[in-house]
């Protein structure tokens, strides 16, 4: 098991959206997070075996209006989810 703790995940820079906890992948450290994914679910990764992904999250202000999919996460919810 591979634990990736908080630089998995970009930190909005928006003091109205500032968290601690955001949702959304870092994609300067990680361009490509579901072909990084696989590479970790294959025998192709550094330890020749599959290993499985744990990503540590601090929820602490929910999906925010900053996070690029809030629209859709909104329009899933039936209307406005900040803070959910």
């Amino acid at each position: 098991v591979l634990v990736a703790d908080m630089d998995w995940h970009v930190e909005p820079q928006d003091p109205v959206c500032n968290s601690w906890g955001a949702y959304e992948w870092n994609t300067t450290l990680f361009p490509d997070p579901a072909g990084f994914i696989r590479s970790l679910h294959s025998n192709a990764n550094p330890t020749g075996h599959p290993l499985l992904l744990s990503l540590n999250v601090h929820p602490n202000t929910g999906v925010t209006p900053c996070s690029s999919k809030y629209a859709e996460f909104s329009a899933a919810c039936g209307g406005d989810c900040e803070g959910v």
